[in-house]
């Protein structure tokens, strides 16, 4: 059965994500899922994901909880271990999924943290944290991590990539898998943009994503980067922000999404704009009830 994630937004305050994850409860979401940065574009300063999930753990009820992804560079292995015992504990036998990555340059660089070795940091991290009874997932890019990811619970696609890319993507894990004979529960998470209305301001933010995982993704956020960004997100074409995102109505972001789910999903981690969130429960439950 297909599983949905909500994405919840990095500059929400705690008091926001809390509302925002039971209402995505009430709607039949089956994760909640919290990314992972120490800064934003907008300079403004993210929660820690760890802090969030467990004020999450303890204001739900049913609704598994998850990192989107955590970074290994900015905590010991030893420490992530701690992190990820503590929340499952929170959640008393909930679903978690611990997602792991090996980050982006702007939440490591200005801080003097290197990112050196990271199939050595990866393979550290999840073999502390691979006895918890929890499912770690990978963020893997390059054919190297995909083959480290191919030994874990799931694998997370990276940001804006239409389903084809998708498809390319996942059968290269999938080759892995093959070769490792690895559990057929194993998870393809697609990460998705969803909106039920086209606006505006939906275009830029669509823009935005394309460009932080294309042209700026080794950048470092100042202002000139914050400046360069919003001049190039006026640049992009209609037709690329619709190759990688679902907004419509119910019918559309279905038909999208089933696409991904043709290439291989079976989980989704979606990003969702606007006030209608309460309309996904339609999505859901279609793909429930298959």
């Amino acid at each position: 059965m297909i599983k949905f994630g909500l994405s919840l937004p990095l500059s929400y305050s705690i008091d926001k994500l809390i509302k925002l994850t039971v209402h995505a409860e009430a709607v039949g979401f089956d994760y909640a899922f919290m990314p992972d940065h120490v800064v934003s574009l907008d300079g403004g300063q993210p929660l820690n994901v760890w802090s969030v999930l467990n004020v999450l753990a303890v204001s739900t009820h049913r609704i598994g909880l998850g990192s989107m992804v955590a970074n290994i560079y900015r905590q010991h292995p030893s420490t992530l271990r701690q992190q990820v015992y503590t929340l499952s504990q929170s959640l008393h036998g909930r679903k978690l999924i611990v997602g792991l990555g090996a980050g982006m340059r702007f939440d490591c660089e200005p801080f003097a943290i290197s990112q050196t070795h990271p199939l050595k940091r990866m393979g550290e991290s999840y073999n502390l944290i691979s006895d918890l009874g929890v499912d770690v997932v990978m963020g893997a890019y390059g054919p190297k991590m995909k083959s480290l990811a191919s030994w874990t619970q799931g694998w997370v696609s990276r940001h804006a990539l239409s389903p084809e890319e998708f498809g390319v993507e996942c059968n290269m894990v999938k080759s892995f898998m093959f070769e490792m004979n690895n559990s057929p529960d194993f998870l393809y998470i697609a990460d998705v943009p969803v909106s039920h209305t086209l606006e505006p301001w939906l275009c830029k933010s669509l823009a935005y994503r394309y460009l932080l995982q294309t042209k700026y993704r080794n950048a470092v956020f100042n202002h000139e980067t914050a400046k360069n960004i919003e001049l190039d997100s006026t640049t992009v074409p209609q037709s690329i922000l619709e190759d990688f995102s679902a907004v419509g109505d119910t019918g559309t972001i279905i038909k999208m999404l089933e696409s991904y789910v043709a290439y291989g999903a079976n989980t989704f981690s979606i990003r969702y704009y606007g006030r209608d969130l309460e309309k996904f429960g339609d999505v859901i439950e279609h793909f429930k009830n298959q």
